[in-house]
């Protein structure tokens, strides 16, 4: 049986908010930076992150996931998706340690 969509809408979002945390725990940098305009090349890896696992991970539309991160639009979340996912093909250092974080974010629930 499914949950109604609001219930089962707020479930992914507070997933969205667990997965920030883990991300950053993981990366060492504070969710405060992972949602602000900062461009810094650690911020910006630690949102791309996020933002790849906020859409693995829940049913979340772009939008919302904009919203979480504290983005005008659905764009930035587009471009990081497919940044992550090109760097992955080229990147094995990088790969393995996404590969990693995903073991981490199994368990959060």
């Amino acid at each position: 049986m499914m949950a109604p969509p609001d219930v089962a809408g707020a479930r992914d979002l507070e997933l969205a908010r667990r997965i920030q945390v883990e991300v950053a725990r993981f990366t060492g940098v504070p969710v405060e930076s992972i949602n602000s305009k900062d461009r810094s090349q650690r911020s910006a890896d630690a949102r791309f992150l996020s933002v790849h696992f906020v859409k693995s991970k829940t049913s979340l539309r772009l939008r919302e996931i904009a919203l979480l991160h504290k983005k005008a639009s659905h764009v930035p979340i587009v471009h990081a998706l497919k940044t992550v996912r090109e760097r992955m093909q080229v990147d094995r250092p990088y790969k393995e340690r996404i590969d990693s974080l995903g073991k981490l974010l199994e368990r959060v629930k």
